[in-house]
């Protein structure tokens, strides 16, 4: 179902020839196996970030008890979070399905294999521009929230002027994004150009490399914004924001897994159902005796609910 070698052409033409179905069925299958890496990464994340902030030495069997705990954790958050994307992305070809049939069965789907050496400057400035128009939602609904409940005392006439006022803000966002958009593609060739070989680390011309970029410019204004704010530092979900990057990474990162094997599991018939066989061992067992005995365990129970403890307001 996907080209290995990064060929589009033999790709799409691939596709037409396959039943929409089963283009269906792969697109659920890899988003459970793309968020089965992305939980992964998450789980082995959150166990060292966990230790390293916990206080005062641990005992050797407290530590190997978190991290069963840790896994099996995060391996029910997969359980309830991957049949959720995955019905998105079921339902983005399906949605496709209504503009024409062609249309439908071209669609690479969600995280779908990687091209690394493909330029995606398109999806790059939408990065870009998505990034732009979240923030200005959030400081102008914030602002505007603020004016509009201290300037009226109605709930009624407070809740109609938000709603009104915010439709207009999703406006002016969509106006941003595709400016910002349209800028950040301008800037692809006069970067190109300084970067001369290193233009694969061009922020705009490559989703993973404006991904990094936004990282490395929204650290540093979340940081002022509590710096000026810091009401706010208890409030935030530090460990959930977390969680949720790595995911996201883990995710992506699988995508170049499907492109040099084409699966996560074992395509052999035998290795996949031994794998296949111990994911539903873990599952159907495991999960629920770790949650039972070595969640009531006290020191790793401790452990376990300490860090979010700390981000409680």
């Amino acid at each position: 179902m996907q080209d290995v070698t990064g060929n589009e052409s033999s790709t799409i033409t691939e596709s037409v020839g396959t039943p929409l179905a089963l283009l269906v069925w792969e697109d659920v299958r890899r988003v459970f196996a793309a968020l089965l890496c992305g939980c992964a990464v998450a789980a082995l994340g959150e166990y060292a970030i966990t230790l390293v902030a916990a206080p005062g030495r641990l005992g050797v069997g407290t530590v190997l008890r978190f991290l069963l705990l840790d896994l099996v954790l995060f391996g029910a958050v997969y359980m309830v979070v991957a049949p959720m994307v995955a019905l998105i992305a079921a339902g983005a070809r399906l949605a496709l399905l209504a503009d024409s049939r062609e249309r439908a069965r071209g669609f690479r789907g969600l995280l779908a294999p990687a091209r690394p050496s493909r330029r995606r400057v398109s999806a790059a400035a939408w990065v870009w521009g998505a990034a732009v128009a979240l923030a200005f939602y959030l400081a102008a609904s914030t602002l505007l929230t603020i004016r509009v409940s201290t300037a009226f005392k109605e709930p009624q006439l407070v809740a109609a002027l938000l709603a009104a006022l915010q439709l207009a803000l999703l406006g002016v966002a969509a106006a941003l994004a595709w400016i910002a958009a349209a800028l950040a593609r301008r800037l692809v060739a006069p970067i190109d150009r300084r970067l001369g070989r290193r233009a694969w680390l061009n922020p705009f011309a490559h989703p993973l490399a404006a991904a990094l970029g936004l990282l490395v410019v929204g650290l540093p204004v979340a940081a002022l914004v509590l710096l000026l704010l810091p009401q706010l530092r208890p409030l935030v979900p530090w460990r959930h924001l977390v969680c949720a990057g790595l995911i996201a990474l883990g995710a992506h990162a699988a995508t170049y897994l499907f492109a040099r094997r084409g699966a996560l599991l074992p395509q052999g018939g035998r290795p996949r159902l031994a794998a296949l066989g111990a994911i539903l061992f873990g599952a159907a067992l495991i999960m629920p005796v770790t949650l039972v005995r070595v969640g009531a365990e006290p020191a790793t129970k401790s452990l376990a609910v300490a860090p979010r403890r700390r981000c409680a307001p």
